[in-house]
């Protein structure tokens, strides 16, 4: 066995670059036994495991990836405009018959233009910059019920409304200008390998309907982000107009949580960030003929609190949990004792009347 080409191939191996045919010889001499120099093989494997400890990582500036795929489009333009220009000279001369028929047609579009009014064609110009910027087209006000919408674009011309409400449907399945731009913070901040997770309170008037939230789940993944925590209002500041009933939130987190597929249901709630933690309700059970409220800690002062489930009396006006009493007839929950001991003087809970 050579010994100096055996030691030159496990260097190889172990930085992972060897060839298949000099693995072959380096499995040949493997085969061979004892005197492979398995020791050095060993210390080679040892010193490579060690190294992503000593090497200072080094990663590109931020600006780096949108510059090379600035380049890459500039690249892909020079490549398509040549090949135009090839097929450009490849293509047949037209006859003169046909060219001067497409002029006399051009010219009678161009007369028929003319005798456009000049209202129509500032309400065109309007509608046109509407579209380019993405906004949906109210057509009523921009030209009237009965009024026929007018397109004189640079190649073809239509005069009946249909042509605008196609235009608007297709503005308004247009992604929004603004998701664009999260969208592109979203993926910047996970190129970083950072994870995104995502949670939002339960506020009505706003975002009270399970569609609502699992429409936003499923954008949240296709994002790459994961879904957290749903929160009830807290009982303060404005949560007489903001906040729901207890029931109606675990209610509407069900039927949203149901409605999506199990990569969305890392999601946890309803639950409330309150004094002795964050409590997350379960659901309504019948125990013992007593209608429950079913509740858990997510996190608690006492670390032995969580994930502890407990019961409270079912009560579809309470907003927070200060508003529910024990169930099965105790005086008090289970933490509350414990709770008393832990709190700092003066530390007490806000209770609205």
């Amino acid at each position: 066995m050579d010994k100096k080409k055996s030691l030159d191939l496990i260097k190889l191996e172990v930085l992972g670059c060897i060839s298949e045919k000099d693995g072959e010889t380096l499995q040949a001499f493997k085969n061979e036994g004892e005197d492979f120099p398995w020791k050095e093989l060993g210390d080679y494997q040892n010193v490579i495991s060690m190294l992503p400890l000593t090497i200072e990582m080094k990663y590109p500036a931020s600006d780096l990836k949108d510059k090379t795929a600035m380049k890459l489009y500039g690249i892909r333009d020079q490549i398509k405009a040549k090949i135009d220009a090839r097929k450009a000279e490849e293509m047949p001369t037209e006859p003169i018959e046909e060219v001067s028929q497409t002029t006399e047609e051009i010219e009678i579009h161009e007369v028929a233009s003319d005798n456009i009014p000049t209202e129509h064609i500032e309400i065109e110009e309007n509608v046109f910059a509407e579209v380019e910027e993405g906004f949906s087209l109210n057509t009523e006000a921009a030209l009237g019920k009965e009024e026929p919408a007018r397109f004189s674009g640079k190649h073809k011309e239509k005069s009946n409304s249909e042509s605008l409400f196609k235009q608007s449907e297709e503005v308004e399945t247009r992604e929004p200008v603004k998701a664009v731009i999260d969208k592109e913070a979203i993926e910047k901040i996970l190129n970083t390998s950072a994870v995104i997770r995502t949670q939002s309170p339960l506020l009505k008037h706003i975002n009270d309907s399970p569609e609502t939230w699992s429409k936003m789940w499923e954008r949240q993944v296709n994002l790459g982000c994961i879904p957290y925590y749903m929160f009830v209002a807290r009982n303060t500041g404005a949560d007489h107009y903001f906040s729901i009933p207890l029931v109606e939130a675990w209610k509407l987190f069900r039927d949203a949580y149901q409605s999506v597929s199990g990569i969305c249901r890392t999601v946890r709630g309803p639950s409330m960030s309150c004094l002795p933690g964050k409590m997350q309700i379960l659901g309504v059970n019948e125990i013992k003929g007593e209608e429950v409220f079913t509740l858990r800690f997510i996190q608690g002062r006492g670390s032995d609190w969580v994930a502890k489930s407990f019961f409270a009396k079912y009560d579809d006006k309470a907003k927070w949990y200060t508003d529910l009493k024990p169930a099965f007839g105790e005086d008090q929950f289970f933490f509350q004792e414990e709770l008393d001991k832990i709190l700092e003087p003066g530390e007490i809970e806000v209770v609205q009347e």
